[in-house]
């Protein structure tokens, strides 16, 4: 994870902390004024927020978004079916976060 600074560590787990019993999801983009990370937080519109996340499509045209990060607050921070394929389609690297264990993963989504 040396790629993301920890200060945007800590805010995505900040923020993730500040929900209870649901995921919670942001981006996180690129400045490219300064080449610094800045973490965006999204409103989840999913129908089922304790189980999934769903960012809405119109926070999605930045041109500059490096990853997408989400919480898990039920299990590890291991990325499920879903994120996987989520990120692969979007061919977006994934962050999750899990407020159960306090740590991060990063799903690389490296193409082959």
């Amino acid at each position: 994870m040396s790629e993301i600074p920890e200060a945007v560590l800590s805010e995505c787990r900040k923020y993730a902390l500040s929900f209870d019993a649901e995921e919670c999801c942001g981006i996180l983009i690129n400045n490219n004024n300064n080449k610094e990370l800045i973490f965006k937080p999204c409103d989840n519109i999913s129908s089922n927020k304790q189980s999934f996340f769903v960012i809405n499509p119109l926070d999605m045209i930045y041109d500059n978004i490096e990853y997408v990060f989400h919480s898990h607050w039920q299990v590890d921070e291991q990325p499920s079916f879903s994120d996987i394929k989520s990120s692969d389609e979007l061919c977006i690297p994934f962050l999750i976060y899990s407020s159960l264990t306090d740590k991060f993963c990063l799903y690389p989504n490296i193409s082959v």
